[in-house]
């Protein structure tokens, strides 16, 4: 009889630690899985807060409908622009890859990035759109359709930010030395106020 009890008492144990042993088990796995779900989260809000317009060298920024951008370099130019009653900034330009959300070919790119505003109560149109892309290599380019962002007409004294896309086709960035983009004039009422003008970019 004092056998059946203690044979029962070390079963009840064995028992007891065995549940203790499966709660720390499973506190842990809670523990590992909350951890890895605010690490994603915090991943997916640092990415969310890069778009085109902020992001730098080693930056990726998805567009959920047209694609993912890859950049690998960043052209600082900073040079300012009047076109009639349009005072800008050509900012940068942006060095890298767009892979298509369609999972088409990816396209080796540069990106342009330029800030406007008019200095008049008129409403002006400037877009970056038109600009067009002739190389040192011997290439003209027109800006890719849906690579683009930003207003271009101004409604008075406002300001807008803009960006327009170019694949270099076979061309990477390192067979290219010098960019020109040949931008047009202002219009205001349909009609062209100022020059067209050229801004040439060294990329090597």
């Amino acid at each position: 009889m004092k056998k059946y009890l203690l044979g029962s008492a070390l079963l009840a144990v064995s028992i007891t630690l065995g549940a203790c042993g499966d709660s720390d088990d499973s506190s842990n796995s809670s523990e590992e899985t909350t951890n890895q779900t605010e690490e994603a989260a915090e991943t997916s809000s640092d990415n969310s807060e890069v778009d085109i317009y902020t992001a730098e060298a080693g930056d990726t920024v998805v567009d959920e409908y047209v694609g993912e951008y890859h950049f690998t370099d960043v052209i600082n130019v900073n040079e300012n622009f009047t076109s009639g009653p349009i005072e800008g900034v050509f900012e940068s330009v942006k060095v890298g890859t767009f892979t298509p959300e369609d999972e088409g070919d990816t396209l080796n790119i540069v990106t342009v990035v330029a800030t406007t505003e008019n200095t008049s109560d008129d409403q002006a149109t400037f877009s970056l759109f038109g600009a067009i892309l002739t190389t040192d290599t011997g290439q003209q380019i027109d800006a890719e359709m849906g690579l683009n962002d930003g207003e271009s007409t101004h409604i008075g004294k406002v300001n807008h930010e803009q960006y327009v896309t170019y694949n270099l086709g076979n061309e990477t960035i390192e067979d290219i030395n010098e960019l020109n983009f040949h931008i047009r004039s202002t219009s205001v009422d349909n009609t062209s106020v100022g020059e067209d003008f050229t801004i040439t970019v060294e990329t090597n």
